[in-house]
């Protein structure tokens, strides 16, 4: 809850008109503070976006519009972001499935001109007829290989070479239907690269390429070994943006913690290295470092979004921790 008072007597001081326009504007900046759905990156920008009038003093119309267009771009960027990385990765779809198009053209002409030769050149009909059925059982069999790949794609990150978001999504609904319906034990850990915003602003976007991908091998790598059977599966996935998830089944809120911690010490201790263009070393020895929440589902939830809900604000609680670690539910 804001302090009505305490900002009012805030705006006095820094001499701000009387009118509506300005103070409603300041009360909604100072109430943002309480919205569950901005990150606390946003919340940090709209606090000093708020500090940042009434040391300026400036109440013109154009720094009103000013102002109000800066609290949108704020509110925005992590839209942004996830467009961006929705059109990057359907981008590479859209290339990939061009390559393989080419391919099956450059197939059927083939087979059209390999007919054509048998054809002219049998002079039995079954003869004939085996090679050409030869000829489109192979088309046919590539073709159901591109299927497998296309849908395979389709669930698959580009840049990390993870199940992507419509994956987990899918994963997450028949693991919690099943959980729902047989019991046992099903839990989340989310993930969230530390810091990364100001690494990208840093470094640029091609090295922020570069550690989101290192994270999604370590996330991949601590997946890997685990004793997994028709009771217990983890999936390991990029859930968006700097997030990824690994989603339990059948694993022990201790064995939960345990894989969480180990993947942040795994990430902690790479030694993260930044090279030029041309492959030469320009800063090395940097360290990584990612915060997670683990949770685990409870009786009563009607909905997998209330585990998602409840690692991502253990999550976030890791993060005003300190980061570098984390938080669990049951602790």
């Amino acid at each position: 809850m804001i302090n009505i008072d305490k900002l009012n007597a805030a705006m006095d001081m820094a001499a701000m008109p009387a009118d509506f326009k300005w103070r409603s504007f300041m009360m909604h900046l100072a109430g943002m503070a309480t919205y569950d759905f901005l990150t606390g990156e946003q919340k940090k920008q709209l606090k000093a976006l708020f500090d940042q009038i009434l040391g300026e003093r400036n109440y013109s119309e154009e720094y009103f519009r000013t102002i109000f267009m800066r609290k949108q771009s704020i509110l925005a960027a992590p839209w942004k972001t996830e467009l961006k990385l929705a059109l990057d990765e359907a981008m590479g779809r859209v290339h990939s499935f061009k390559k393989l198009l080419r391919q099956r053209t450059d197939d059927i002409r083939d087979l059209e001109e390999e007919t054509v030769r048998t054809v002219e050149t049998e002079t039995s009909l079954d003869a004939v007829v085996a090679s050409v059925k030869s000829g489109f059982g192979g088309l046919i069999s590539k073709l159901e290989d591109d299927a497998k790949v296309l849908v395979e794609m389709s669930m698959t990150d580009v840049l990390t070479g993870l199940p992507n978001r419509r994956a987990f999504d899918l994963a997450i609904q028949r693991s919690f239907k099943r959980w729902k319906d047989k019991g046992g034990k099903l839990a989340l850990i989310m993930i969230d690269i530390d810091y990364f915003k100001a690494f990208n602003d840093k470094y640029g976007h091609r090295i922020g390429d570069q550690v989101l991908a290192t994270v999604g091998a370590a996330v991949k790598q601590a997946c890997g070994p685990r004793d997994v059977t028709t009771e217990r599966s983890i999936l390991g996935a990029r859930f968006g943006g700097e997030e990824f998830a690994v989603l339990l089944v059948g694993f022990a809120a201790q064995e939960v913690k345990d894989l969480a911690k180990e993947l942040c010490q795994r990430v902690a201790r790479y030694n993260f290295v930044i090279r030029d263009a041309n492959g030469r070393i320009i800063e090395n020895h940097i360290q990584l470092t990612i915060s997670a929440g683990s949770a685990m589902a409870e009786p009563g939830w009607d909905s997998p979004a209330r585990l998602i809900d409840a690692a991502d604000s253990l999550l976030y609680r890791a993060k005003r921790s300190g980061r570098n670690q984390v938080c669990s539910q049951p602790r």
